[in-house]
C-alpha cells in the first residue's frame, strides 16, 4: 500500500499496516484450504520491530477497514467468483488466509514490495500456488495489460480489492485505473474501494494525513464518498447499496455499467460485456419524457420501464403510449421498418399493436425509438380456449403474404439475442455466446455448462423450412384482453422466417398441458398443414427458444450454468410429453 518510489525501498505504510492487523479479529475461511496462519507468520515478519497504537483513530479505521475488504472477499468466494486481484497490496495476506480451490488471486504492488513480500514467503517455508505477483507502480498505467498477460480471464467474473489505495494515487492515476478495470470486467465483477470520507472529523484526517506523510507517503488522493458516484460513472462503474455504517466509513462496492466506452477509454475486452454493450445497453430512459414531449409537443407526466428498453409513457391527458428503445447499432430505417410491419399487420385484421402517431419513430440518445398506443386490459389467463384462439391466430398470420414489404425482411428470432434475424441465426448466436461464456464456469459446474451446449447443439433446423409471416414469440404472456378483445404485443423481430419455430414456441408456451396442446394444434391447422419437414423438425422448434432462453441466462449472468441447466432438464422433460401429444394431434388430422 502507498505510492513510495522503488528507490525508497518497500512500503513502511504497507508495513505498518501489517503491525495493525496482527490484532485484529479475522473472518473465518470458507473452505479448509484457508491457512490464516501463513498471513499471520508473514505479517509477524514484516512487522517485527514497529510499534503501532492499536486503540488509536487509525487503529479504529484500519479495523474497520480490514473487516470490510475481508467480508466482502468472502462474500465472493460464497458467490464462487473465480478471481481476486489485490491493487496495492503490500503485505496483504488474503491469498492465503482465504485461499479457496479453483480461485486465483492477482497482487499487484510495486516492485519493491513485491520483491520482499516474494522473499520472505520464500524464507518463511510459505507456498503461494494460485497467487500471481504483478510488478507495477500503478503511476506507470498498463494494468489491464499487466494482468492479462500474466493470465487474467476478461470472461470470468472477478472481485477487485482497492483497499487503501485511492488516497495514495492522484486524479489522472485513478482514472486509468478506474478505466483498465472497467475494460476487463464482465457481469458479476465488483470492485471495493476504501476512500477519503468528507464526513469524518477534521482534525482526525488531519492527524490521518499528517502520519502516512511521515512515512514519505503522503495522501495525494481527494476522491470522496460524496464524490464517488460522479467519478466512478465517469469510468463506467455504478455503486451497489450498501449499510450506512459502511458508506459513512469510506467504504465503496461498486458494478460495472456496460456502456459503450466514452472517448479515450479503453474498450471493453470481454466478449460477454461487449455483447451486452451492443445488444442490451440503453441510454437516456430518465430522459424519455422529454424527449417525446419535444418532439411530438404533447405533455408527458411520466415514465415507467417495464421491460428491458420498453416504457410506459403517461400523457398529461391521460392517454398511454408505449415506448421501445432499441440498442444505438439498430438502424433508423430497421425502426421505420416495425412501424410499417405494425400498421400492415392491422389492416389485415390482426390484432397487433397500433402505432400512436403518424410518425412513430424518433432518434433519443443516438437510439430508435418507436411508440405505439398502450394495450389497456391485462393478460388472460391460459386455458385451452385460449389456445386453441392462439393456433387460430397464428395461422392467420402465417397466412399472410410473407415476400413483399414491409413483411419480406429476416425474422422470427429472439430480440434480446439477435435483431433483423431468422430462428436459423439465432441458433448460431446462441451457440457463439454460449462458447463466449465458457471461461464463466464456476468450479464444479462443467457438467451443467456441457448441458447446456448440448441443449443447442442438438439442436437442427434447415435453412429451407417453408416460411411465413411470424411473431417470434406469440404466447399468452404477449397477450392484452379487454373484454373480447384482444392485443398482440411485443412484435420485435417479427419478420419472416420458419413458420414452425413459431409454432413450436407456442407449443411450449402450453407447459404440456395436453388439452392445450390439442387446442394449438386444432386451432392452426383450421386452415394450414405442416410440410413432412416441419413435422419432422417440430420437436427442435420447441425446444429452440427454452435452450436460448437457458444458455442465455447463464452466459448474461443472470444465473450460474447449474441453475440454468437444471431449468433447461425441467423444461425438456415437459417438452417431452408436449411432443408426444402434439405429433399425436397432427396424426389425428392427417
Amino acid at each position: 500500500m502507498g505510492t513510495m518510489s522503488d528507490a525508497a525501498g518497500p512500503s513502511l505504510t504497507a508495513r505498518r499496516v501489517a503491525a495493525y492487523r496482527l490484532a485484529f479479529e479475522r473472518l473465518t475461511p470458507p473452505t479448509d484450504a484457508g491457512d490464516p496462519g501463513a498471513d499471520e507468520r508473514l505479517a509477524a515478519d514484516v512487522a517485527a520491530g514497529i510499534t503501532v497504537d492499536h486503540s488509536s483513530p487509525m487503529g479504529r479505521y484500519l479495523r474497520a477497514r480490514t473487516a470490510f475488504i475481508d467480508r466482502v472477499t468472502v462474500n465472493a468466494l460464497g458467490r464462487q467468483v473465480p478471481q481476486i486481484v489485490s491493487l496495492g497490496a503490500g503485505y496483504d495476506a488474503r491469498a492465503l488466509r482465504y485461499r479457496t480451490p479453483g480461485v486465483r488471486w492477482w497482487e499487484v504492488d510495486r516492485p519493491s514490495t513485491q520483491t520482499d513480500k516474494q522473499a520472505r514467503l520464500s524464507r518463511l517455508g510459505i507456498a503461494a500456488d494460485g497467487v500471481a505477483y504483478v510488478a507495477l507502480d500503478l503511476t506507470d498505467g498498463g494494468l489491464a495489460r499487466a494482468l492479462t498477460t500474466s493470465g487474467f480471464e476478461p470472461d470470468a467474473p472477478a472481485l477487485y480489492l482497492a483497499e487503501g489505495v485511492v488516497p495514495y494515487i492522484d486524479a489522472a492515476t485513478l482514472r486509468r485505473v478506474l478505466d483498465d478495470l472497467r475494460s476487463l470486467a464482465t457481469p458479476g465483477t465488483r470492485l471495493a474501494l476504501s476512500l477519503r470520507h468528507s464526513g469524518a472529523d477534521s482534525a482526525e484526517r488531519a492527524r490521518f494525513e499528517a502520519d502516512v506523510t511521515a512515512f514519505g507517503e503522503p495522501a495525494v488522493g481527494s476522491l470522496s464518498t460524496e464524490d464517488a458516484d460522479e467519478r466512478l460513472a465517469e469510468c463506467r462503474w455504478r455503486p451497489v447499496e450498501l449499510s450506512e455504517r459502511s458508506t459513512a466509513a469510506g467504504f465503496v462496492v461498486a458494478a460495472p455499467i456496460f456502456a459503450p466506452p466514452g472517448v479515450g477509454a479503453p474498450p471493453t475486452v470481454g466478449r460477454i460485456g461487449t455483447f451486452w454493450e451492443h445488444m442490451l445497453y440503453r441510454s437516456g430512459g430518465e430522459r424519455l419524457g422529454a424527449h417525446l414531449e419535444e418532439f411530438y409537443g404533447v405533455p408527458v407526466t411520466a415514465t415507467r420501464e417495464l421491460d428491458h428498453g420498453v416504457h410506459r409513457v403517461e400523457r398529461a391527458d391521460g392517454t398511454a403510449w408505449l415506448a421501445r428503445v432499441f440498442p444505438a447499432f439498430r438502424s433508423l430505417d430497421a425502426a421505420r421498418g416495425d412501424a410499417a410491419l405494425l400498421d400492415w399487420l392491422v389492416r389485415a385484421g390482426i390484432p397487433a399493436e397500433r402505432t400512436a402517431v403518424p410518425e412513430p419513430v424518433s432518434v433519443h440518445d443516438g437510439q430508435a425509438v418507436l411508440v405505439t398506443e398502450f394495450a389497456s386490459g391485462r393478460q388472460p389467463a391460459a386455458s385451452p380456449q385460449l389456445f386453441e384462439q392462439l393456433g387460430t391466430l397464428l395461422a392467420q398470420i402465417h397466412g399472410l403474404p410473407s415476400d413483399r414489404s414491409p413483411a419480406d425482411r429476416a425474422g422470427g428470432a429472439w430480440h434480446h439475442l439477435v435483431l433483423d434475424a431468422t430462428p436459423a441465426d439465432e441458433l448460431v448466436a446462441v451457440r457463439q455466446l454460449l462458447n463466449d461464456a465458457r471461461h464463466r464456469v464456476r468450479p464444479g459446474g462443467l457438467a451443467a455448462y456441457e448441458q447446456l451446449r448440448e441443449a443447442v447443439d442438438d439442436l437442427t433446423l434447415p435453412v429451407d423450412l417453408p416460411v411465413a409471416v411470424v411473431h417470434p414469440d406469440l404466447v399468452p404472456r404477449n397477450l392484452i384482453q379487454d373484454g373480447d378483445d384482444l392485443t398482440v404485443i411485443d412484435w420485435s423481430g417479427a419478420g419472416r422466417g420458419a413458420r414452425v419455430v413459431s409454432l413450436g414456441c407456442l407449443l411450449w408456451s402450453t407447459a404440456g398441458h395436453g388439452p392445450s396442446v390439442d387446442a394449438v394444434i386444432r386451432g392452426y391447422r383450421q386452415t394450414v398443414s405442416l410440410q413432412p419437414a416441419e413435422i419432422e423438425h417440430l420437436d427442435d422448434a420447441m425446444a429452440l427458444r427454452p435452450a436460448v432462453l437457458a444458455c442465455w441466462t447463464f452466459a448474461t449472468g443472470r444465473s450460474p450454468a447449474e441453475d440454468a441447466a437444471a431449468w433447461w432438464v425441467n423444461q425438456r422433460r415437459t417438452l417431452l410429453s408436449t411432443a408426444v401429444r402434439a405429433h399425436a394431434a397432427l396424426s389425428d388430422r392427417q
